[in-house]
């Protein structure tokens, strides 16, 4: 949960310093997919499945979503580091 927390403030700072320097970082498709699995997964999770007999599968589903989700967390996280690392780089050289 809190490297969860911490990608999404990293990105938001890192976002932030680029666009106050004239620099864009759009959203790429990991994110938007993380986000998208994240939303499902939380919804499954508040759902009352458990209680419902023959339906504890759910939980399971959404255990697995978030796991995906926590991985491309890593990925786009880091991803997002380099490319604001790159573009930074070649702000400063130009």
């Amino acid at each position: 949960m809190v490297l969860l927390i911490s990608r999404e403030i990293t990105i938001t700072a890192l976002r932030s310093i680029a666009s106050a320097e004239g620099i864009i970082i759009a959203a790429g498709e990991g994110g938007k997919a993380k986000t998208a699995l994240q939303a499902v997964a939380l919804t499954l999770y508040l759902l009352p499945f458990l209680m419902v007999p023959g339906l504890a599968w759910v939980h399971v589903v959404a255990q697995v979503l978030m796991a995906v989700a926590f991985l491309l967390t890593v990925l786009t996280g880091a991803n997002y580091v380099r490319s604001a690392l790159r573009l930074r780089r070649g702000s400063v050289g130009a």
